[in-house]
């Protein structure tokens, strides 16, 4: 099943990281898992979006729950995600999860990896794909 998920990083002083990013999300009928999903081919800039198409076995929209983190590496790897939105064109769903906090050791609670709920006062039904 095909997905098209943004992550947007915050508009704060240092908000971009060089660590390797992942999200995992959980949904569907059977609540069930996507696993981790490496972001590898984004760059995470301050202020900025990224985009990236993903392809799953399971149909998990709409989503329940959303983990978002990364791998702590690189140099200067706190990271403030602002949200992260999540498009199914199967189910014509899409789902904003705001998070509007920092994934960093070094500040507010140390925590790089959080769960995030979504807004469903957000939540918007767009046009099904006819994939």
């Amino acid at each position: 099943m095909p997905y098209v998920i943004t992550v947007m990083t915050g508009d704060k002083k240092n908000a971009g990281t060089s660590a390797r990013v992942f999200i995992q999300m959980k949904g569907g009928p059977n609540k069930e898992t996507s696993g981790k999903i490496w972001l590898d081919n984004g760059k995470f800039e301050r202020d900025r979006s990224e985009i990236f198409n993903i392809s799953l076995q399971a149909l998990l929209s709409p989503v329940q729950s959303l983990e978002v983190g990364h791998d702590n590496s690189g140099v200067g790897a706190g990271w403030y995600v602002e949200q992260v939105i999540v498009y199914c064109p199967i189910t014509g769903i899409e789902q904003v999860f705001p998070c509007r906090q920092w994934l960093a050791s070094d500040s507010e609670d140390g925590q790089i990896q959080r769960t995030l709920y979504e807004q469903k006062a957000m939540r918007q039904k767009k046009e099904k794909s006819k994939i």
